[in-house]
């Protein structure tokens, strides 16, 4: 019988390493072993290129035909056929459409933190034998991979200094030939486990035998067995008293099996689901939200919208309900915060309420602890996702809710490429599954305000804390008429001794006094400064000299802990360090200072004014070892410290029944930063930090210190009148032609090499305007620059920007997408560049 001929089936690859300009479907024919094991979003490994490397790709489409002749066949997949789905990979589309950047660097953001690809080089002997034109050390290497059959490009290295250039001679030559062969690994730890795979009558007559081929050691651990037939080896070890020798020699005379078992590396295990948990009812007024959501929730249409709600007005109950009502539905939730410093909160509220179907996934977790989160996630094991920006793309199943409490928070958006926002990846998402999409916020970015003012998005406002206190009270400390009637001293040998009285004083004697009462009170308090370090940089009284990174063009700032008694000077941006100079760099003089204040010298501040004042500071020095934000704020909520200092992320989300005061130093730090939403932040820190005081029982208090107190943005915020700002910054942002009356796009240009960051994007803002003026003159598009960066060097390499006011339409996208790929085309390699849209720091 005549055999049937297979029509072959098709898969459209992309190249996981593919660059931006080169980035497209190409064809592969799928082998019948893997036929019907492919399917969109699959990992697959391919032959590339004329020299066939071996490399990574993604499967975009599979299909009966291809328009190319000679299509290459798939090699094979990754392990346990990895796949991020269909509707993962439709996230990479789009992400590649948004963001420029290929559907290589998309997955990267997309796929498990464990996945890797290698990609290793080997030679073997090419067609061409040996003759007298090799010299001794191209003889040396062509004779030892003839006698090895295949070496690894790194086993020759090692062996022949300088080979290289030798390699590509013997390839180029027909001498030898080059094989490329990608492996793909995904980081997952196994335990072992031993299974007896003897009956209990079999183990019964073997333990009551006189005589047996079996030593002692290894009738014990069939004993141990017996009792639980699956045991993990370490527990058999430990219970029979044996050594894995005795397992082996177990395994090996077939009486047992030693079975690797995926390991769970859960950080959160430890945290049970509290049955007994008791229930909350929510408010009058959060039960009339609740109702709102969940009606726009139970539509079968995409939804969304704007929780916006007073701090301590319970937003985070009326989520908890509204979870409750998805996981009751079978679907599931993510949930956004907008830092790890609030993980911790958050992963008590809802591990205890959930249990075993949460899952964590944020930066400061192990690339294994993500994978096997996400993992079960994929799996449908977990269906509530808790986490920061990159949990928004969690292989949820059954999608139902997205909510991203802090939305305005610029976390959001990743300064990374591909540069997207949390907020147009749920947008997408729930767009394509019908889930509900829920924004949170008593600060929400003009951006989402104004769409819930015009009906994009639901507005829902809860004006009302929870709590019978009220919001705090809000004191102005003006700073230009600061007495001192709190004069600063050190106390040795129980001798207090008043420092310099010209020393500049960082806190006012009204928050003095307030700190005062309530220590006394037993109260705690927060104090918000926006700056780390001890002073903000060194400068010299004679020449005006200031300490410059020589790496970046910004100053280097004082750094006393940590770095030995004397301390070191640190480059925020960078990371150099350098020792606090003796004398002036520029001009020798000795008459250096340091000025400015941070973290650390408020710390030292505060133990001088209150010697048995307990303080925890949280700032980026003290919290970047693993779980140092959950310490630090765990012991804070026990009790354990009565004042907490820091930067940011003291402000938002927190909350302690305890704290009744909050301080804010210098706050007019913020208001005259060079960016349109200079203000918004401003607003949205403060309001925010001010929220943090009386949020239980007792009544709360903020006092600001400022040498503006009669800016419009301070007032509003001390009276947390939102809608007034609201109104006041819309009118600007209108009248200037700013976001959400525009969008902008910046394209920047870095290199180490100054004139080629001027050249290059001196040609391609020519192109722009060319292109534009020639084929996209339909488009409304006002062009800015080129010019430098705020910060125009950062780590050695010079930084140029362009940006673009104009609609974020398709038309606007290909022009960018046509003058980005001819760029890249043309590009030595010199100078990087990157596309950012609608950038949260211009």
């Amino acid at each position: 019988m005549d055999k049937v001929k297979v029509t072959p089936m098709y898969a459209g690859v992309h190249i996981l390493g593919a660059p931006y300009q080169i980035d497209k479907e190409y064809d592969y024919v799928i082998p019948e072993q893997l036929s019907g094991v492919l399917d969109v979003g699959s990992v697959v490994i391919v032959p590339f290129g004329i020299g066939n490397r071996h490399v990574a790709g993604i499967v975009s489409s599979v299909k009966d035909s291809s328009e190319y002749k000679n299509s290459k066949p798939i090699i094979g997949t990754a392990p346990d056929n990895l796949s991020i789905g269909a509707e993962l990979y439709g996230i990479c589309e789009f992400l590649k459409d948004r963001c420029f950047c290929s559907i290589g660097e998309a997955s990267k953001a997309v796929m498990p933190s464990g996945f890797s690809v290698r990609t290793s080089v080997f030679y073997r002997a090419g067609s061409k034998a040996r003759d007298g034109a090799l010299n001794e050390s191209a003889a040396g290497i062509l004779a030892y991979v003839n006698e090895k059959g295949e070496v690894s490009e790194s086993e020759l290295k090692a062996a022949f200094d300088g080979s290289l250039q030798t390699l590509k001679y013997l390839c180029s030559r027909g001498y030898l030939s080059k094989i490329s062969r990608a492996d793909c690994k995904v980081n997952t730890k196994n335990d072992k486990y031993v299974q007896l795979k003897l009956s209990s009558e079999e183990v019964s007559e073997l333990l009551s035998a006189s005589s047996s081929s079996f030593t002692v050691k290894q009738l014990s651990a069939i004993a141990e067995l017996e009792k639980n037939p699956f045991s993990p080896i370490g527990e058999l070890r430990e219970l029979s008293g044996v050594s894995d020798a005795v397992i082996r020699e177990l395994q090996k005379k077939n009486v047992v099996d030693i079975l690797p078992i995926p390991k769970n590396r859960n950080p959160y295990a430890d945290i049970r689901k509290e049955e007994a948990i008791s229930d909350f009812s929510l408010s009058e007024c959060q039960r009339r939200a609740f109702d709102t959501l969940y009606a726009l929730y139970k539509d079968e249409a995409p939804r969304a919208a704007l929780l916006h709600g007073v701090t301590g007005s319970g937003k985070t109950n009326v989520v908890q309900k509204l979870t409750d009502e998805c996981v009751r539905d079978g679907k599931s939730a993510i949930i956004l915060v907008p830092e790890i410093a609030l993980t911790s909160q958050a992963v008590g509220i809802f591990m205890k309420r959930y249990g075993d179907i949460v899952a964590v996934l944020h930066s400061g977790l192990s690339a294994g602890e993500r994978l096997d989160a996400w993992k079960r996630i994929d799996k449908g094991e977990a269906r509530v996702i808790l986490g920061t920006r990159s949990a928004i793309f969690a292989p949820a199943k059954n999608l139902g809710l997205i909510v991203i409490d802090e939305e305005q928070e610029s976390s959001f958006k990743s300064e990374m490429t591909p540069r997207y926002h949390a907020r147009d990846i749920a947008r997408y998402r729930c767009g394509k599954t019908g889930a509900f999409m829920l924004l949170c916020s008593a600060t929400p970015s003009i951006e989402s305000y104004y769409k819930a003012k015009e009906g994009t998005y639901t507005l829902v406002e809860m004006k009302e804390r929870y709590s019978k206190g009220g919001l705090p009270t809000v004191e102005m400390c003006d700073m230009r008429d600061n007495k001192g009637e709190f004069p600063l001293y050190s106390t040795k040998d129980g001798v207090r001794e008043i420092l310099n009285p010209n020393f500049p004083k960082i806190l006012s004697d009204r928050l003095l006094s307030e700190l005062k009462t309530n220590l006394e009170n037993k109260q705690q308090s927060i104090l918000f400064i926006n700056r780390r370090g001890y002073q903000s940089f060194l400068s010299c009284k004679k020449c005006g000299f200031v300490l410059e990174c020589p790496h970046c063009s910004v100053s280097m700032t004082y750094h006393k802990y940590g770095y030995g008694s004397g301390g070191r000077m640190v480059c925020h941006y960078c990371g150099h360090t350098a020792e606090l100079p003796r004398v002036c760099p520029n001009c020798g003089s000795e008459h250096t200072t340091t000025l400015g204040y941070g973290t650390q010298l408020l710390e030292e501040h505060i133990g001088m004014y209150f010697p048995d004042a307990r303080i925890v500071r949280m700032d980026t020095d003290t919290t970047s070892g693993k779980f140092a934000h959950d310490r630090i704020l765990e012991s804070f909520r026990n009790g354990e410290a009565d004042i907490l200092l820091g930067t940011q992320m003291v402000t938002k989300g927190h909350d302690f029944p305890n704290v009744s005061l909050v301080g804010v130093l210098s706050a007019d730090s913020c208001l005259y930063m060079p960016d349109f939403r200079a203000n918004e932040r401003t607003f949205s820190v403060m309001t925010q930090v001010i929220g943090r005081a009386g949020r239980a029982e007792l009544s709360g208090r903020a006092l600001i210190q400022t040498y503006t107190p009669d800016h419009d943005v301070l007032v509003t915020s001390a009276r947390q009148d939102y809608e007034s700002f609201y109104n006041s910054e819309i009118s600007f942002r209108r009248a200037a032609l700013y976001p959400p009356f525009c969008d902008m796009i910046v394209i920047n240009f870095t290199s180490a090499i100054e004139r080629e960051a001027t050249l290059s994007i001196e040609a391609f803002g020519r192109d722009l305007i060319s292109t534009l003026n020639e084929r996209y003159s339909d488009l409304k598009l006002c062009t800015f620059g080129p010019f430098k960066a705020g910060v125009y060097k950062v780590a050695g390499k010079y930084r140029m920007r362009f940006v673009l006011k104009g609609r974020n339409s398709k038309r606007l996208r290909q022009l960018i997408s046509e003058v980005y790929s001819r760029f890249l085309e043309g590009s030595n390699g010199d100078v990087s560049v990157s596309i950012d849209m609608d950038p949260q720091n211009i």
